[in-house]
């Protein structure tokens, strides 16, 4: 009859339970199977991240290290070319700017980049730390912003050049005459002075303790015999981008903790705030 029921198939019953079977294991992820998820990728990412930044801060510090190298090679090029004789970190001559740039326009055309028109062209970018400001209200030259500062006893200025009695005390070095050069620092990382041009000093004052006011805290030897003062750490001032005689090394890497320090044979270190002895900045000896 056709009113008659047929009996349920037992193939079909079972390819139905076994689809909702399937149905059911492939079911939605719930609300809190999400937020569980969500979680562990949290702690994850909580826990890589600082490993992450401190990674990224080292290779920056590598950086600046390598071009370290780099401007040391320049130097040692520079002085080959001149009998020996170390470039003054500053001439007379103030430049197109005034941020007395000619020394630092030569050591660039060593290393490759040649600076036709200080107005325009950039020095090369080794003489910049990666974390160099070019914001500052007052660069009027961001081509020329550059953060290296030269040993200011090695590497005599203007100062110098203008006053005889500055002359004879701090006279044009060779490269030949510095003594245990593994241990003397040749150049590192100075401060950018916002009233200068966003540039460093092109001489340290203060790392050469205070000569403007001839105290000469790092006199060699020491004006009062005192030897114990060489295994002292020098001092570097407030650790900030300010202004004259506020800052004499800048560590701006490591999350301001770390500086690169390049010497006269050729190595860069990294040192930290506190670590620059006296002796390794007296280059008589």
């Amino acid at each position: 009859m056709q009113n008659e029921r047929r009996a349920p198939d037992a193939n079909s019953h079972s390819s139905f339970c076994i689809h909702h079977s399937a149905f059911c294991i492939h079911r939605a992820f719930t609300l809190v199977e999400l937020l569980v998820v969500i979680g562990i990728i949290s702690v994850l990412i909580a826990i890589l991240m600082p490993a992450l930044t401190r990674a990224r801060m080292s290779a920056d510090l590598v950086k600046c290290q390598a071009n370290f190298k780099q401007i040391y090679n320049a130097v040692t090029i520079y002085a080959n070319e001149n009998k020996g004789v170390l470039p003054r970190s500053s001439s007379l001559d103030p430049g197109a700017w005034g941020t007395f740039e000619q020394t630092l326009i030569r050591l660039s055309e060593i290393i490759g980049t040649k600076v036709n028109d200080a107005n325009v062209d950039s020095l090369n970018p080794v003489f910049a730390c990666v974390y160099a400001d070019t914001t500052g209200k007052l660069v009027w030259a961001p081509n020329l912003v550059r953060t290296v500062q030269f040993h200011p006893r090695a590497f005599p200025g203007y100062d110098q050049q203008k006053d005889p009695a500055m002359n004879r005390e701090f006279p044009q070095r060779k490269i030949s005459t510095i003594r245990n050069a593994a241990d003397k620092i040749m150049f590192y990382e100075g401060p950018q002075l916002p009233i200068w041009n966003m540039t460093s000093e092109p001489e340290s004052i203060f790392l050469d303790g205070w000569r403007w006011n001839w105290g000469h805290m790092y006199a060699d030897p020491p004006a009062d015999g005192d030897m114990s003062r060489w295994d002292q750490p020098v001092d570097t001032g407030l650790n900030r981008d300010d202004g004259w005689w506020v800052c004499s090394m800048r560590f701006r890497h490591l999350k301001n903790t770390t500086t690169p320090v390049a010497f006269f044979d050729g190595h860069v270190e990294a040192r930290r705030k506190g670590e620059v002895k006296v002796r390794e900045i007296c280059i008589s000896r």
